[in-house]
C-alpha cells in the first residue's frame, strides 16, 4: 500500500483514508495524512443500494468466495464511512489529531465506529482496547521521570 517514497513501519499506528467522489470520478488513498495514489474511476460509477460491506477479507464473488490466505491480519480502529469526499486538508487534520482523538460527530457520517462494533462479525475477530482512555494513558507513565516534555504532552492530552 505505501508509495515508493513512504516508509511503512509495522507495529505502529497508521492512519489510512480512502476517498472517492462519483462526480469527480477520482479515488485517492492517503497514508498518514499524505496522498499516496489516485485513480480515475469509470463514468457513472455508484455504490449499489443494499450492498454488502466486507472488512478484512477479499471476496472473489459478491458476499462470498473467501480464501483464508487473503484475510487481513491486523487492527482496525475508529473506522468511519462518510457520505462525502474529504479534502486533502481534512485527511491531514485527522492524521495529525492522532489515533485517540475522535473526530467531531458530523452529519456526514453514514457508519461510525460504534456501528461496526455492533455489527455481525465472522471469523477470528476480537475486540481489544486501543489504550485511548485517559486512565490507560496515565498508567503508561507510572515510574517515568517527570520532564518538561512529559508535562507538555499531558497538558495537550488532558
Amino acid at each position: 500500500m505505501p508509495g515508493p517514497d513512504e516508509d511503512f513501519i509495522t507495529l505502529l499506528w497508521h492512519h489510512t483514508c480512502f476517498t472517492w467522489s462519483s462526480a469527480s470520478r477520482l479515488k485517492e488513498v492517503y497514508l498518514n495524512g499524505k496522498k499516496i495514489t489516485e485513480e480515475t474511476t469509470e463514468a457513472n460509477s455508484t455504490v449499489p443500494i443494499n450492498g454488502i460491506l466486507v472488512l478484512g477479507q477479499d471476496q472473489d464473488s459478491l458476499g462470498g468466495g473467501f480464501v483464508i490466505d487473503q484475510s487481513f491480519a491486523g487492527k482496525i480502529y475508529r473506522l468511519e464511512i462518510l457520505k462525502r469526499k474529504l479534502s486533502a486538508d481534512e485527511v491531514a487534520e485527522m492524521y495529525e489529531a492522532g489515533m485517540c482523538e475522535y473526530p467531531t460527530r458530523s452529519v456526514d457520517v453514514v457508519l461510525d465506529w460504534e456501528d461496526f462494533l455492533d455489527a455481525k462479525r465472522s471469523g477470528k475477530v476480537k475486540t481489544i482496547s486501543a489504550g485511548c482512555s485517559k486512565w490507560e494513558v496515565l498508567a503508561s507513565f507510572v515510574g517515568q521521570e517527570i520532564t518538561p516534555k512529559l508535562i507538555k504532552f499531558l497538558d495537550k492530552y488532558f
